[in-house]
């Protein structure tokens, strides 16, 4: 019986760690994507999407910003399918990567169409994304900060990850 609450009590506290990871790294994407914005100069806009005179970069309590981890995501990796993502420069804007009408169809996060192209005008006014044209043949571009932060952030998740995973493979959960 012992033996079975030992286990139990690990899992649970496995459970307790991963949420304490999870939350860390929304601390760190957000970090580092205000990193991103700094770089590109795009600090003015922050504060009109907050709707909080002032504001400069977001904080941990303006969930948005996690929600602007899917668009980012997604042209990052459209960006790494003819780049090395280990070796982007941190400054200025990718080429065109892909129209906003097929953008809508690849985008991670599960958005409606209305929901992404809100998403896409808000990275824009934080030049975080440019656009080319008008409409669904919209050309989408992303600031290079913009991939180094989605990097940095994706290598911090391996590591802080990557103890909790083994322990999940000792403790036989995977």
């Amino acid at each position: 019986m012992a033996k079975s609450q030992d286990a139990a009590r690990a899992i649970a506290e496995l459970g307790e760690r991963f949420n304490s990871v999870t939350d860390r790294q929304f601390e760190w994407w957000t970090a580092c994507f205000n990193s991103a914005i700094t770089r590109m100069g795009g600090n003015e806009g922050v504060a009109k999407l907050l709707n909080r005179s002032g504001a400069t970069e977001f904080t941990t309590d303006d969930k948005i910003s996690v929600s602007y981890w899917y668009p980012v995501s997604s042209l990052s990796a459209l960006y790494g399918r003819d780049h090395d993502l280990r070796n982007v420069p941190d400054e200025g804007f990718s080429g065109p990567l892909i129209n906003m009408g097929d953008f809508s169809k690849v985008c991670g996060g599960g958005f409606q169409k209305q929901t992404l192209k809100r998403y896409i005008n808000d990275l824009v006014s934080v030049n975080i994304v440019a656009k080319e044209g008008r409409g669904d043949n919209t050309q989408l571009k992303i600031a290079l900060p913009a991939i180094n932060a989605w990097m940095k952030t994706k290598i911090q998740w391996g590591k802080e990850f990557r103890p909790i995973i083994n322990e999940m493979v000792r403790l036989k959960l995977i």
